[in-house]
């Protein structure tokens, strides 16, 4: 039985408003700041409020955490938005562990308390979805919210 999931930041609950390509959404967030203290996260993010929506729907029945190779989930205006849906936040950096490592998802497993294959994670690096398998957790690669939110409902049945 699934009994948490995890979800990445950027590219699956925030997007930049721009249509270009960048690496990192959290290089992007810091350089923005930098160059202007003022500037406020929603001006150039989006965050999927539509996946927020539904995965709110979700809180009676499993825990939510996101996991993120950054900080920009810590801005308020973002944090604020994101509060209401999850139980907490893990990163790489406090793991000290990159996701695409699968030993990351089994220590991820041990602080949450859960077996490993009683996490679903979600992201948009086919890297870390298959490190997250190999380490026995369900997953999902994101590439839209009709797909993703599919396939969530998908594993809760079949592995419920």
């Amino acid at each position: 039985m699934i009994r948490t999931l995890l979800l990445d930041f950027s590219y699956t609950l925030c997007f930049p408003k721009t249509k270009e390509t960048i690496e990192s959404l959290n290089g992007l967030y810091k350089q923005i700041l930098q160059d202007d203290s003022t500037a406020q996260a929603l001006d150039n993010f989006l965050i999927n409020q539509e996946l927020l929506d539904y995965l709110l729907t979700l809180r009676t029945h499993c825990r939510l955490y996101v996991f993120t190779s950054g900080t920009m989930h810590t801005d308020p205006v973002i944090s604020h938005m994101l509060k209401p849906v999850f139980d907490g936040y893990i990163t790489s950096i406090e793991l000290n562990m990159p996701k695409a490592y699968p030993n990351t998802y089994k220590v991820i497993a041990n602080k949450l308390d859960v077996t490993t294959n009683e996490i679903l994670f979600i992201d948009d690096q086919q890297k870390n979805v298959v490190a997250a398998i190999t380490a026995g957790a369900n997953a999902i690669r994101y590439t839209n919210n009709t797909e993703t939110i599919r396939q969530i409902k998908k594993l809760l049945e079949t592995v419920s």
